[in-house]
């Protein structure tokens, strides 16, 4: 007889529930990474207007580079602010796929369990069968 487990199909799902989870927050990852250069990007940028905006003379460019210098800060803010947004989704993705990672982990530890379980009833079947091979041959020796 072969062994089946029983919530095979629930194993299943709670493994591709997890690999989603994984795969969320690898993109998750993947967004922060690229918010956090787009962000390292304009602060190198706004390093390099404040050392224009030390050599410049008229008034007008003056208040024009004020002004740009104003809107990178924003950018950044902005920046900065989903930044945080995504390491708090981050946060709530990693224990979201501890628990997945969990409950997979329970399902596995069952299925062990049932398959020995069934390796064990398997094994006294067999020696059950073996004991009455045996008894057979022997009561069919001592009949001749």
């Amino acid at each position: 007889m072969k062994y089946k487990f029983k919530f095979e199909s629930l194993k299943k799902i709670k493994e591709v529930f997890e690999k989603k989870a994984q795969k969320e927050l690898a993109a998750i990852q993947l967004e922060i990474k690229k918010a956090e250069e787009e962000y390292d990007f304009l602060l190198a940028k706004r390093m390099a207007e404040t050392k224009k905006h030390l050599k410049i003379s008229s008034a007008y460019d003056l208040k024009f580079h004020k002004n740009y210098i104003a809107s990178l800060n924003k950018e950044m803010d902005v920046i900065r602010h989903k930044i945080d947004h995504l390491l708090n989704t981050k946060e709530n993705k990693i224990l979201e796929l501890i628990e997945k990672s969990k409950e997979h982990e329970i399902i596995n530890t069952l299925d062990e369990k049932h398959h020995e379980q069934f390796v064990h009833e398997q094994n006294k079947r067999d020696i059950i069968s073996m004991d009455e091979i045996a008894a057979n041959r022997f009561n069919s020796g001592r009949k001749n």
